[in-house]
């Protein structure tokens, strides 16, 4: 039987032009797995177009929605109700020019991907620490110019993307990423590296260009990764003759981005 919340829902989404497909309009709205309203949102073959500025409160009905994903709409403030979305394993939030993020995002236990790029996020809260189950953490593109000494609580994360922001420096605390794979900290105002970096011995990929960083100032501690497979450079990083890479490169596959 259709209930109040339900047809708040599905009112929205007949204001929104949201297809069928993804707010179903009948009572197996109770048991959605995935939202995803980033544009342009399919309808069979076709596209449609579909303005969204804002996400009905009664979205925290939604119990068992895993994957929800609303990033490039209109949506400028993520409403509380995301948080008590305790089954989420994914979410989306990115282009929304976010400025900040909730310590609610902590709530999120079960997630595994984040997604927040392309926005004006300048600082993370603590909590995100809390989320021990995320794997994935995608931060390109926003004005971040730290990141909280929590993050190195985030066990289970194989793949941190930090690029594109305002980064001066990494806290030491992300050696304890033990399952880390991939690192992109390009295009940021980096001058050095931690040393702590060396323990995070499941890395493969370090892209480190387009900082202020030498090459004679990469750790070589480095070289005591054994499973790093690539480091992004750029030019500007390497000497003339490139004699600072001589020990990293004999050890490592070393391009330039």
């Amino acid at each position: 039987m259709a209930t109040d919340w339900m047809r708040a829902i599905w009112s929205w989404a007949d204001l929104n032009n949201i297809p069928n497909n993804q707010i179903p309009r009948d009572e197996s709205l109770a048991h959605l797995k995935e939202l995803r309203l980033a544009p342009p949102l399919k309808v069979e073959r076709n596209c449609i177009k579909a303005d969204i500025f804002h996400l009905p409160s009664q979205i925290s009905m939604l119990k068992e929605l895993c994957v929800l994903d609303i990033s490039d709409t209109k949506i400028s403030e993520i409403p509380d109700e995301i948080y008590s979305l305790s089954a989420l394993t994914t979410l989306g939030i990115g282009g929304l020019q976010l400025k900040e993020l909730s310590s609610n995002i902590g709530n999120l236990t079960n997630l595994k991907i984040l997604r927040a790029h392309d926005n004006l996020l300048e600082s993370l809260p603590e909590s995100i620490g809390r989320l021990t189950s995320l794997e994935s953490l995608l931060l390109t593109k926003n004005k971040l110019a730290w990141l909280p000494q929590s993050i190195g609580r985030l066990e289970k994360l194989n793949r941190l993307f930090v690029s594109n922001n305002l980064l001066k420096e990494i806290p030491m605390e992300i050696g304890s990423l033990a399952n880390l794979r991939w690192l992109a900290l390009s295009r940021n105002l980096l001058e050095s590296l931690p040393d702590e970096l060396q323990n995070l011995t499941k890395l493969e990929t370090l892209s480190i260009a387009y900082n202020h960083i030498l090459a004679s100032q990469i750790p070589a501690s480095l070289a005591n990764i054994k499973s790093l497979k690539r480091i992004s450079i750029d030019n500007s990083q390497i000497g003339e003759d490139g004699n600072e890479l001589s020990l990293i490169a004999c050890l490592l596959s070393v391009f330039e981005e």
